[in-house]
């Protein structure tokens, strides 16, 4: 049960992103009707001049519309969604602080997305999930109680490095979890970060994290961040990620970015590797896509190269700031077909209930 509501499945997701697509095609009935009802307000004084028995019923034209008033009611129902969201987290953290928290910044959100790729030899491929995270910003001062569904958790170093490819993993005990994070420590270089918590499941596997970043500024242009992460899990072992890129502003709202990844995993014992050249296009506040050029490795015996892939990630703010949707047309030439071309095309629209 989730947020003290009955299950929603990802079905009863899909329908709900769809019906706020629905609504979303609807909403610039939202401006001729405000206007229409301002119009309708400075005439107010000559109406009541004329013939009071003319003044009864109004017409149709003066009432909000059947989509109009879908339009109204999606977006109330999804606003109502977000206050039970942070009023559970907020209820939660009160509950452990024993103080107001009102004055805490809350980062509690809950994201539906549903959508799937269409992959060459393979037809269509659903990826819809649910995620969400109760953050607990004032049990103590020193630190704090997350509670969130970590499915990226299960993502592969290819998974994470394209963005057209994502595991459907639903929420179950083996992908929520409950971890204590500790005061993060901002120096004047780095940036760090230590959890300790435990997977919702039975028996519980109890895990800590620690993270660390840092960003170089090499010259008037080019900067250099860099990120380290290591997770100890008691039944699947240590697991290590790093990454170092290169980053600098190109002219015309252009930014490039080179980043070098590697992972590592003591269950597989198996070194992943991912170079991905990448250059993000602004075309306004709402849009934006990134281009992505990516070699993708192993290094088991000896390094080879697995797959390459050319992808254009659109992204779009399609209403207000919790409505996205994004294209990602991608060509993917995976060693197993002979790195041979295999098209794909990735749908996914996107809702967060947050305050």
């Amino acid at each position: 049960m989730l947020l003290g509501l009955s299950p929603l499945s990802l079905f009863h997701c899909k329908i709900l992103v769809i019906c706020a697509i629905y609504g979303l095609l609807v909403t610039k009935a939202y401006g001729s009707d405000l206007s229409s009802q301002g119009d309708l307000s400075s005439q107010g004084d000559l109406s009541s001049q004329g013939d009071l028995s003319s003044q009864g019923e109004p017409s149709s034209e003066e009432k909000p519309s059947y989509w109009t008033q879908s339009a109204y009611w999606l977006e109330h129902s999804r606003d109502s969604w977000s206050e039970k969201v942070d009023w559970l987290a907020r209820g939660i953290d009160r509950f452990f602080a024993g103080k107001e928290t009102l004055d805490f910044a809350n980062k509690s959100y809950v994201r539906i997305r549903a959508g799937g790729s269409w992959t060459e030899g393979l037809g269509y491929v659903d990826d819809s999930d649910l995620k969400f995270r109760l953050h607990l910003p004032a049990t103590e001062k020193r630190f704090s109680i997350i509670i969130e569904s970590t499915t990226e958790e299960k993502e592969t170093l290819e998974e994470k490095s394209r963005p057209g490819l994502s595991q459907n993993t639903p929420i179950d005990e083996g992908t929520v979890t409950a971890a204590i994070e500790f005061v993060r420590s901002q120096t004047k270089l780095w940036k760090t970060r230590t959890l300790l918590g435990v997977k919702a499941q039975v028996p519980g596997d109890i895990f800590a994290k620690f993270s660390a970043k840092r960003r170089w500024e090499l010259d008037d242009y080019w900067t250099m961040p860099y990120r380290f992460k290591v997770s100890e899990y008691l039944s699947d072992g240590l697991e290590i990620e790093h990454s170092l890129a290169f980053e600098r502003p190109l002219m015309n709202e252009l930014f490039f970015s080179a980043e070098t990844s590697m992972e590592w995993t003591e269950e597989d014992n198996i070194m992943n590797e991912a170079q991905i050249f990448s250059i993000k296009q602004r075309l306004s506040d709402s849009q934006g896509i990134d281009y992505r050029l990516g070699f993708l490795g192993q290094d088991v015996a000896k390094p080879r190269l697995t797959s390459t892939f050319l992808s254009a990630h659109y992204r779009e703010l399609l209403y207000k700031n919790w409505l996205y949707w994004n294209i990602i047309p991608e060509l993917n030439f995976p060693r197993d077909n002979g790195f041979e071309p295999v098209a794909s095309l990735t749908l996914r629209f996107e809702i967060f209930f947050q305050k």
